[in-house]
């Protein structure tokens, strides 16, 4: 008895080892559908992290900020992915793509009967355009200003989509997907309002992994 006692705990004890996970924290703003806490699965970048980091025994715990706090949290180093963007490139975080299909960004209008499209950015100089804070003033930021665009900060989409329903801006720069997610939040007419054919860029599904996170080197080299 006492010997099958014994057989039964150390097969206990085996099996909570091989199902334990272990719990990394990301970093993440509220930018639905991509990451919202209001959603159950916490948005579809979550689930396409979570899905990436199953095989590794990982689970991603999300701690959700606002963008200055964010900024300084990642510094501190205590974390292990973000989806918050890092300020300036550097050798601590590692860009982690999460999905194949690209995500076109450009700017969201007032639907006008011509073709949303430029051949050069400056053709749009002087337009007002709501651009999320997390930019930081760098990259995509400073094409978008260089080109003689006026940029107002915006601290949520929401914001910014609220700004153009209000004509306080005449562009919205946004994710096709995310934009139209949005609106549809706010109760706006997206038939009323065209995103441009001229991409600015692509992007992926995809998180920042921090080097010193034995987690997300794992996830890096795993492809």
């Amino acid at each position: 008895m006492p010997l099958i006692f014994f057989a039964l705990l150390a097969l206990l004890c085996f099996s909570r080892q091989v199902t334990a996970t272990e719990k990394v924290s990301v970093l993440a703003l509220e930018y639905p559908p991509y990451t919202s806490q209001q959603s159950e699965d916490l948005g579809i970048s979550f689930v396409a992290l979570r899905n990436k980091l199953a095989p590794l025994g990982v689970e991603p715990e999300a701690i959700f900020l606002p963008p200055a706090r964010a900024g300084m949290h990642m510094e501190s180093n205590e974390w292990c992915f973000s989806f918050y963007p890092p300020k300036m490139k550097s050798d601590n975080y590692q860009f982690i793509q999460l999905d194949t299909k690209p995500i076109a960004l450009s700017f969201y209008r007032w639907r006008q009967p011509e073709v949303f499209d430029w051949q050069a950015l400056n053709e749009l100089v002087g337009l007002r355009v709501a651009m999320l804070r997390s930019f930081n003033k760098g990259g995509l930021y400073k094409v978008i200003q260089d080109a003689g665009l006026e940029v107002r900060d915006v601290n949520s989409l929401s914001q910014g989509f609220s700004l153009l329903a209000k004509r306080r801006v005449d562009l919205v720069f946004a994710d096709k997907y995310g934009g139209a997610y949005i609106m549809a939040q706010l109760g706006m007419d997206v038939k009323k309002v065209q995103f441009a054919q001229t991409p600015i860029t692509e992007t992926f599904l995809h998180a920042w992994g921090n080097v010193n996170c034995a987690a997300a080197k794992r996830l890096a080299s795993a492809g």
